[in-house]
C-alpha cells in the first residue's frame, strides 16, 4: 500500500546498486554477499 504515493519498481543490476537509492536500505549490503538457498526477508519500516 503506497497511500497515494507513486511507487516505481524495477530490476537493477547488483553491480550498479551503488548508483541508486533503494529500499529496504540494508539490501545493497545484503546483496553484495554470496548466499545459498532460499531466504524469506520481511521488513517493517513503520514508525
Amino acid at each position: 500500500m503506497t497511500f497515494g504515493v507513486k511507487e516505481n519498481i524495477a530490476w537493477l543490476p547488483i553491480k550498479d546498486l551503488h548508483k541508486y537509492k533503494a529500499f529496504p536500505s540494508f539490501m545493497k549490503d545484503y546483496l553484495s554477499r554470496e548466499h545459498t538457498g532460499i531466504e524469506h526477508i520481511v521488513t517493517d519500516e513503520r514508525k
